[in-house]
């Protein structure tokens, strides 16, 4: 699947456990059933949503 540069460059400086997360929030996951699936608490699930958004958003 090809992005554009700048959703790349976010999709790669994401860490294995953020990608995890953004994949099943993608498929329409709460987070409570992201950290049900990932056996991790619901305020890690919100730190790494808020570490993407964070990322999404930083200038080059």
């Amino acid at each position: 699947m090809n992005f554009p540069a700048d959703q790349n460059r976010v999709i790669q400086s994401l860490t294995y456990r953020e990608k995890e997360v953004l994949r099943l929030r993608a498929k329409g996951y709460s987070s409570k059933k992201i950290a049900a699936t990932l056996n991790i608490e619901i305020t890690t699930v919100r730190t790494h949503l808020k570490h993407i958004k964070t990322r999404s958003f930083k200038p080059n």
